[in-house]
């Protein structure tokens, strides 16, 4: 899956809300860590995030969640096969 990195809703709509670091790794759960983030990150498998300033970076809150989403719908597609 490729990251969606024009950081804009599908609808064009304001991003609901804008998530630090801390709070991404904690919205995905273990065992996704730091090291595990940013090298997803990189290889394009999960969205990127918007620096915000010099040393603030954030992720959109829905891009997270579909990116979830899809990650439960591609488990649930493996357990039905």
């Amino acid at each position: 899956m490729s990251a969606n990195t024009d950081h804009t809703r599908d609808d064009g709509a304001a991003p609901s809300r804008l998530l630090r670091e801390r709070q991404v790794l904690k919205t995905i759960g273990e065992p996704f860590g730091r090291s595990t983030l940013w090298s997803k990150v990189k290889a394009g498998d999960f969205p990127s995030p918007i620096k915000i300033g010099p040393r603030t970076t954030v992720w959109v809150e829905e891009q997270v969640f579909e990116w979830l989403r899809a990650r439960i719908a591609e488990a649930r597609t493996k357990v039905a096969a």
